[in-house]
């Protein structure tokens, strides 16, 4: 098991069962399942933050002890269904670990499996201006657009919902998320997004890219060079 040597904890949310692309955690791209990608990509951030996976699957599990990473078992049913958040998932976690390690947290870097594009420089430099602002300010990637039902960005970046002054311009495509968990504590809507949440845009199509259906895996195989 690593070194608990971080206020900051990598969070891999890799939940099995999918409607749209069955497993698709486990779908392979370049040799790799997206969960074994992300979980790789992950551990490259180990200077920065511990690392822990959260799954209810058992394959995926053992890609967990594979790369030693931390694991708390087998999610939980209840937190394993299709209308499960991802902030109930981050907060089960939280609670866990510090439970486990005393250790405590100050701020989550959430990677999902379905986006295995991502770049490394792009993550750290958004880490290190994460600890220079204290933690408080949460960072979220996004990319353009201007379909409705999506984000607005601000000037100074923030993410707002849209008005009749200003149309979405943004969504967030999950590449990565960086997360102030005191604010998640005291969340009490089913968001991990609230007012301070700065829009990082991701211009290239390829790190936008969300797997989450048959033609989104064709599409990402075809960034494989």
């Amino acid at each position: 098991m690593q070194k608990l040597n971080s206020s900051l904890l990598t969070m891999v949310l890799a939940r099995k069962g999918s409607k749209r692309l069955k497993n698709k955690n486990l779908r392979i791209l370049n040799k790799l399942s997206l969960s074994e990608i992300t979980i790789k990509f992950a551990i490259k951030l180990k200077k920065y933050s511990n690392i822990i996976l959260s799954t209810n699957d058992k394959k995926i599990i053992e890609l967990g002890k594979k790369y030693k990473v931390i694991n708390p078992g087998l999610r939980p049913d209840y937190l394993s269904r299709d209308n499960s958040s991802s902030l109930k998932v981050i907060k089960y976690l939280v609670r866990w670990y510090h439970k486990k390690y005393k250790n405590k947290i100050k701020g989550i870097i959430l990677l999902q499996p379905t986006s295995p594009y991502r770049s490394l420089k792009k993550i750290i430099k958004m880490i290190k201006i994460f600890n220079n602002n204290k933690c408080k300010i949460n960072y979220v990637s996004v990319s353009n657009t201007k379909k409705k039902n999506n984000m607005y960005l601000n000037k100074k970046n923030f993410l707002k919902l849209p008005s009749k002054i200003n149309k979405a311009n943004c969504y967030i495509n999950g590449n990565f998320y960086i997360l102030n968990v005191e604010k998640i504590n005291n969340n009490t809507i089913e968001t991990i997004i609230n007012s301070k949440t700065k829009g990082i845009m991701i211009k290239s199509k390829k790190m936008s890219l969300d797997i989450d259906t048959l033609e989104n895996l064709k599409e990402a195989r075809n960034y494989i060079s």
